[in-house]
């Protein structure tokens, strides 16, 4: 069965856009679209000083050089007066040799701890601040796109999964292994008996008659980036069993399928993870197809 919401990333890495459904009905202008797609390039990109933080803190210091310089030292030693190091009664030069070695081994690896320790934090440092100027202007630009797709402030907020894919020689792969998502935010209200759901750049409309229920899937997933304002696996979230991945990423697990039925007889699904399943059923009835087709 089809996702709804389907990315093609074939010629832009950082597409969030999905392709046209049965369902679409509204769009911003392309003015304001644009304004959105570059602050979103911004905060995946970061600054040059950060950038720069990361390369230094990449470079081996001091340590790493000595330890090294040491190293080669006794290998050379060893190599070319051999005969003098393992002779009998000089002894205590393959001792100090193989303390040497023990001490440059120790630098080198007091080095890499450093390190890796040092672009660890410049990298979180990094992410954490660019997130969270990027999060301020794409409010201030969500609430003039709100306004101009008439989306109301009551609307409920859910992620959902779209398929994100590439295509090549005319065929279509996911760009992610099984069980890894992006999602979207979603904004979803009714309008009549009608579903309404948009990303704060697009709209779709599905009549009440087309959801025809949802599917489980009981399924590990992942997703790279947390992007709720409560803490992972933390308050409402807590039932979820939600544990945090990486330094921003999140992993839960069970999915559910929201099965969609258009005019044209094509069917599609919306993809919804368990912890926002609950927000959607405030609006809407889903029968459970599990349970159905397992009867």
């Amino acid at each position: 069965m089809k996702n709804l919401f389907r990315i093609d990333r074939t010629n832009d890495d950082l597409s969030g856009k999905w392709e046209a459904t049965p369902f679409d009905e509204g769009h911003i202008t392309s003015e304001l679209e644009k304004q959105l797609d570059a602050v979103t390039a911004d905060a995946i990109g970061g600054d040059d000083d950060k950038d720069q933080e990361i390369r230094a803190a990449s470079r081996p210091d001091w340590r790493f050089w000595v330890g090294l310089g040491l190293m080669v030292a006794v290998m050379v030693t060893a190599l070319v007066a051999k005969d003098a190091v393992f002779a009998s009664g000089t002894s205590y030069l393959s001792w100090a040799l193989l303390i040497v070695l023990a001490i440059s081994t120790v630098l080198i690896s007091l080095s890499r701890r450093t390190q890796r320790r040092s672009i660890d934090n410049a990298f979180k440092e990094q992410s954490e601040v660019d997130f969270k100027a990027a999060m301020e202007k794409l409010d201030a630009l969500s609430g003039e796109a709100r306004e101009m797709l008439g989306i109301p402030d009551d609307a409920l907020e859910l992620d959902v999964f779209p398929y994100v894919f590439t295509c090549k020689n005319g065929a279509e792969k996911s760009i992610y292994r099984k069980g890894r998502f992006d999602q979207i935010p979603m904004l979803a209200w009714r309008r009549g008996s009608d579903l309404l759901l948009s990303d704060s750049r697009a709209v779709v409309s599905i009549p009440g008659d087309a959801v025809l229920g949802k599917q489980e899937y009981d399924e590990d997933f992942s997703l790279e980036i947390w992007l709720k304002g409560e803490e992972c696996g933390k308050g409402r979230f807590k039932p979820y069993n939600l544990k945090k991945s990486g330094l921003m990423g999140c992993k839960g697990h069970t999915y559910y399928g929201v099965v969609l039925r258009a005019q044209t007889g094509d069917s599609f699904e919306v993809l919804v993870p368990d912890y926002d399943l609950c927000e959607l059923e405030k609006l809407i009835s889903l029968p459970d197809l599990s349970a159905s087709s397992e009867n």
